[in-house]
């Protein structure tokens, strides 16, 4: 119902777009492009539409519009996500997610999410990505 009162209120305009999600990530956040696909960093795991409701979510607030008017069209399942965009143009798009992100990436307020679960740490890792007691420095 939403996407309906959105598509009519915003003058009737829709693209696709297409998505790289990264979910269980440290952060919340448009990361970035490559190439013509926005990268999408998550929390919320993949598992039972969690990472899905807030790709929705990040990339509606990053766009300013209303949650309803971004949702997934294809690859529920998938990293590689299409979403539906309605309400603005393809350049307005582009206009307002830059073409180069900085470093970390345009954040999402953590109450924008609220009441999405956060994904298990594994042991040694701090919530913020930080490596504990040397766990990981075999890899580094």
């Amino acid at each position: 119902m939403h996407h309906v009162i959105c598509f009519y209120l915003q003058g009737g305009q829709t693209i696709q777009l297409q998505v790289k999600v990264i979910p269980g990530s440290s952060r919340t956040c448009v990361a970035g492009w490559l190439g013509k696909v926005l990268k999408v960093r998550v929390r919320p795991p993949a598992e039972r539409g969690k990472a899905n409701q807030a790709v929705e979510k990040t990339v509606s607030q990053a766009l300013g519009v209303s949650g309803g008017c971004v949702r997934i069209l294809k690859g529920l399942t998938s990293s590689r996500k299409v979403l539906e965009i309605t309400g603005l143009s393809e350049a307005e798009v582009y206009e307002r997610l830059p073409a180069a992100v900085g470093r970390r990436g345009i954040r999402v307020s953590a109450k924008s999410i609220e009441g999405l679960p956060l994904p298990s740490v594994s042991p040694g890792i701090s919530r913020s990505g930080s490596v504990r007691s040397g766990v990981w420095k075999d890899f580094m």
